[in-house]
């Protein structure tokens, strides 16, 4: 059976937004006025968070889109009902932060089939 095709682009996806947001995470923190320890402790939170997704998405795929998916849902509702900015922020906020890991979850829970590529 040939591989399936989209494999690559949802991984370079998955990759782009767990480093991104790794990085944002990361960099954010490092302006921030707190002590060290509590710097390290968020920086190490964040990486965990967005890193160890990738690595299970990796490793189990059906077990990583499960987890991406309660991310993904979970995420858009810290969103809307947590996070008090903009509405055009809030909508960056979806389209960049929520939307990758739904959409990737949902791709690694679809079965495939033996006679051709999944379809999403």
């Amino acid at each position: 059976m040939l591989p399936d095709p989209l494999s690559l682009p949802v991984k370079m996806v998955l990759f782009a937004w767990a480093g991104f947001w790794s990085f944002f995470v990361v960099a954010s923190e490092i302006g921030q006025p707190d002590d060290p320890l509590t710097k390290i402790l968020i920086c190490l939170g964040g990486l965990t968070f967005f890193l160890g997704t990738v690595l299970l998405a990796l490793w189990q795929p059906k077990k990583g889109g499960v987890v991406l998916l309660s991310e993904g849902v979970a995420l858009l509702v810290a969103n809307l009902m947590v996070f008090h900015t903009s509405l055009e922020t809030k909508c960056l906020l979806i389209l960049t932060l929520a939307l990758p890991p739904l959409l990737i979850g949902r791709y690694l829970i679809t079965p495939t089939s033996q006679n051709g590529p999944r379809y999403c």
